[in-house]
């Protein structure tokens, strides 16, 4: 009987004994299998590209996405659960809140992904924290970690790599809920990522009403991260998905926001976010756009004059594509093919920012306002370019351009010429804003064909108080660049700019300091131009040009007139002459225009009344007893008063001026500046169907009516405060209104249409 009974009883005992085993598996066999909707998925480790040890934690989720709270795991995954790696496979959802920390070595496996569960009808949004963690791919790229809109991702001190976009934020609807998407995201290392973090609305492009009720509110700011590639020697990964810029050397973008309300990357003073080897660093688009303290070094690629955006760019340190308000602030640049492009933006801010080996510096393309101050810009091509401003900004707007400092640094790379400052429009549209100023800017010229200031196609802008100053390095022959070039643009005002050629010491070198064509009603006063092979050329019709104040020495040519060109008569107000400064050494003056029709008005024949050289000899300065005055006290030296003519405190777009996350504050006018300010006059209705009223003055004062070719169309004295413009045909006109001393009060664009 014993021996019958036997087999019975080892059977027993090896069915419990594998009950046993099976029970003390159990945990691990949760750890590394997935389930979805409470079926098993199967598999194991084998089935990985990169696994883990068999004692650590795999999780094989399916791909449509396996929730985390089915897998039996804590809601703290730190060292003592997963022993050091944690391997993913699928889609892991993130339906608690989990923190994963400390952990050396997360393998994601191809095309796999983490998404953080946001609201879902009765069920809270989730909050993932992932901290010390190093996250890398495997064969492929995997997808990246998916915040859904109203959940939260807080990333800090994680290093990860190999992801399309290492951490994709999905903006929410405030007007669903008043919880925002939020990103905690600080001191991470993101490393040959297609992109490093991308936050985006259901559809950037939209209204900007749409924009407004959008968010991903950066929680604790964004610091200290550095976003990179390693380049050529340590490629990027296949790519998952279909992703149409990608490129295996350098990750297409360290940051991209689009269309919602705004978003800040940095803070003053904490600690700096790095963009390294990159074909760009932050993209921008539909968005309130805020980089501070941010440092970008070797942005790989160029757009030239081609306008950039998230579809395509490349080169570029900050892209700001149709932004609501843009501001850059306190970064360095270094090696970049743009440091900043911003296209459409209102209005956009750029300051004390640091540029070294740039293409192009800063580029504003059809913006509506913008204030570029205090950056230090070393450039190749162009250290600011300016195209497009609109003719009809708001009550508000402005354009300024101040207190730079910009140097060539090499060779310029394209057979153009190229400046340090250019401002164009290809239609010739003209400003009309009371505060267009490029002022007190400092610009060293070092390399041959580069010029310093560049208008083209733009009227109404106030040049004051820049110095240029051409000075080759000692490798380079004559530098034959020009200081300031005026072109086709009218109604400017150039004031205590000085343009200095130091190459020979006290000998004219190659450059020409100030050159206009085709500019009528430009008022030159106070300027100094010395060293410069010619001083100051005008070409074509330049009618109603005042010329006062000037100092010319060490020229070859000091003034000259080119064939066809007139300036109108030159004489000073209130019976004065012009009052120029032709020293010795200041070469010659020639008219080949119309000398009849350009006179000067001089106290005396001789230097420094008179070049020591003119031609002709007569008919052109001509001699009068009249008394001189100081540089800056002829009454017609004073700056035109440029006022807008309606708008509101909305753009063309159809959005508001929002709120900066740091105020902008306007800087106070300095009480020992040499410009007085003039009478700000109201000028209404505009457009006009025929009558033109003002207010701000009761005198009388004298009114004059340009086309915007520069003809006089109109010409009265009133002290009625209004005009009749019925004799005129429909357009566009500058309206001047002056004292009787003829002190310029104001200038108007004024459109009559019936």
């Amino acid at each position: 009987m014993d021996s019958k009974i036997y087999p019975v009883s080892w059977q027993c005992r090896l069915i419990a004994t594998f009950l046993l085993g099976l029970l003390w598996l159990l945990p691990k066999a949760f750890a590394q299998i997935g389930y979805e909707g409470g079926g098993g998925e199967g598999g194991g480790t084998d089935i990985l590209a990169c696994p883990c040890a068999a004692n650590q934690t795999t999780i094989i989720a399916s791909e449509n996405g396996t929730l985390y709270s089915t897998l039996g795991l804590p809601a703290v995954l730190d060292n003592s659960v997963h022993k050091g790696c944690i391997a993913i496979s699928g889609k892991l959802i993130i339906d608690i809140d989990v923190t994963i920390k400390d952990c050396p070595s997360i393998q994601m496996q191809e095309c796999s992904e983490i998404v953080v569960q946001g609201k879902k009808q009765q069920q809270p949004a989730r909050h993932l924290t992932m901290e010390g963690n190093t996250i890398v791919g495997c064969d492929k790229m995997w997808k990246g970690i998916l915040i859904e809109p109203y959940a939260w991702l807080t990333f800090r001190g994680n290093t990860i790599s190999d992801a399309e976009y290492a951490n994709n934020f999905m903006a929410s609807d405030l007007t669903s809920s008043a919880i925002p998407t939020r990103a905690e995201i600080q001191y991470n290392v993101y490393n040959r990522n297609h992109i490093g973090v991308y936050a985006s609305s259901p559809n950037p492009s939209m209204s900007a009403t749409g924009w407004n009720v959008w968010q991903v509110e950066n929680v604790g700011g964004f610091i200290g991260n550095t976003i990179m590639s390693t380049g050529p020697d340590n490629p990027l990964l296949p790519p998952c998905s279909n992703l149409g810029n990608y490129n295996s050397l350098y990750g297409y973008a360290g940051m991209v926001v689009r269309g919602f309300a705004n978003f800040a990357i940095g803070v003053e003073q904490q600690a700096s976010n790095h963009f390294i080897n990159l074909r760009n660093g932050v993209i921008g688009e539909y968005i309130g756009l805020t980089v501070q303290n941010a440092h970008f070094s070797n942005m790989i690629g160029y757009m030239g004059n081609k306008v950039p955006a998230f579809e395509e760019s490349r080169g570029v340190g900050v892209v700001g594509y149709n932004c609501w308000q843009a501001l850059v602030d306190g970064c360095r640049f270094s090696k970049v093919g743009h440091a900043v492009f911003a296209s459409g933006d209102f209005p956009t801010w750029v300051l004390k920012n640091v540029i070294s080996m740039a293409r192009r510096g800063i580029a504003i393309y059809d913006p509506w306002a913008f204030t570029i101050s205090n950056n230090d810009i070393g450039f190749l091509d162009y250290g600011i370019e300016i195209k497009e401003i609109d003719s009809t900004p708001s009550t508000n707007s402005s354009y300024r351009i101040e207190n730079n400092t910009l140097r060539t640094e090499g060779a310029k790379m394209s057979g153009d010429g190229f400046w340090a400052i250019h401002s164009q429009n290809a239609l010739g549209n003209p400003l009309a804003d009371p505060h267009n100023t490029i002022t007190r800017n400092k610009i060293f010229i070092s390399d041959i064909g580069t010029g310093g200031i560049s208008i083209e196609n733009q009227d109404m802008w106030e040049l004051k108080e820049n110095k240029i100053t051409f000075s080759p390095r000692t490798d380079q022959a004559l530098i034959d660049g020009t200081g300031i070039f005026i072109w086709n643009s009218s109604f400017n005002f150039l004031y205590g700019n000085e343009v200095r050629d130091v190459t020979n010491g006290t000998s004219p070198g190659a450059s020409a300091a100030i050159e206009v064509f085709n500019g009528k009603y430009n008022s030159f006063c106070c300027n100094v131009t010395d060293g410069n092979s010619l001083g100051v050329t005008f070409g074509g019709a330049c009618d109603g040009t005042i010329y006062r104040t000037f100092e010319h020495s060490n020229h070859e040519v000091s003034l000259l007139l080119h064939p066809g060109a007139v300036i109108g008569p030159q004489t000073g107000s209130a019976g004065t002459s012009n009052s120029n400064r032709f020293n010795a050494n200041s070469g010659y003056a020639i008219c080949m225009g119309d000398a009849s029709q350009s006179i000067f008005r001089v106290a005396s024949a001789n230097p420094p009344s008179s070049p020591p050289l003119v031609f002709p000899s007569t008919g052109w300065f001509q001699v009068d007893d009249v008394g001189e005055t100081d540089c800056g006290s002829d009454l017609e030296c004073e700056p035109p008063q440029f006022t807008s003519g309606g708008g509101s405190e909305t753009n063309r777009k159809g959005h508001g001026t929002g709120q900066l996350a740091k105020p902008i504050q306007e800087e106070p006018t300095d009480g020992a500046d040499r410009i007085k300010e003039t009478i700000a006059l109201a000028f209404f209705p505009n457009p006009t169907t025929g009558h033109l009223y003002w207010s701000g003055t009761n005198e009388a004062v004298r009114v004059k009516v340009f086309n915007l070719t520069g003809q006089l169309a109109a010409e009265t004295v009133t002290s009625d405060s209004r005009i009749d413009l019925n004799h005129l045909a429909n357009g566009v006109y500058m309206v001047q209104l002056f004292t009787e001393s003829r002190a310029l009060l104001s200038t108007q664009k004024v459109v009559l249409q019936r």
